[in-house]
């Protein structure tokens, strides 16, 4: 029976692991294993920040990253491991300059992608379930997990950003567990995203 739980410092691999192969060819996942395991532990640091983890037959097979407040966490993750975080990122640059140019300045400046009226949501930075487990309600149920552990500490919405095009089956999914659209934007000047809220239940 799977089981949703907090994450531990033991779980950064079999994350990794769960993101390299649900995310193949994403930015994050170029930017290699060693930058993953740096910026999926500071979720584990920061007070506003948790890290959850599925596990099932004591193998990880899926997992979500979430802050309550997206601003002050990656401000703080910029500051204490930013250094660390940027020399990671060079094989990458270096093996992917035009994949990668653009978005490392994007993420040096990134802080959530929030407008001024989601002052106060919560942001699912990460969710990813391991391909040879999909559609079996892993991906629901860290979400119901994060939905009760954002109640309780009286957060009333969370918001997510994901792709508009080529993205039927994510769409469809959050729309399923109550996730509405609130806006667009271009990330990147040229990747047409939407945010997507949801209200929580206090």
């Amino acid at each position: 029976m799977p089981l949703v739980r907090h994450a531990q410092q033991k779980d950064i691999k079999g994350i990794v692991s769960v993101h390299t192969n649900a995310f193949e060819g994403f930015f994050l996942t170029l930017l290699g294993q060693r930058f993953l395991s740096k910026f999926y532990s500071v979720f584990l640091e920061h007070p506003s920040a948790s890290l959850i983890v599925c596990e099932d037959d004591q193998r990880i097979v899926g997992f979500a990253a979430y802050t309550s407040s997206p601003d002050v966490f990656f401000k703080f993750m910029k500051k204490r491991h930013g250094v660390a975080l940027g020399f990671m990122m060079l094989p990458a640059i270096l093996m992917h300059p035009l994949q990668t140019s653009r978005k490392v300045i994007r993420a040096v400046r990134y802080r959530g992608d929030q407008t001024g009226s989601m002052s106060g949501f919560a942001l699912l930075s990460s969710i990813g379930v391991h391909p040879c487990v999909k559609g079996n309600g892993i991906g629901s149920q860290l979400i119901d997990f994060m939905n009760t552990d954002l109640s309780a500490r009286k957060l009333n919405a969370v918001y997510l950003t994901t792709d508009v095009h080529d993205n039927t089956a994510t769409l469809a999914f959050y729309k399923k567990l109550g996730f509405s659209e609130h806006s667009k934007f271009l990330q990147s000047g040229e990747r047409e995203m939407y945010r997507l809220t949801k209200t929580l239940d206090s």
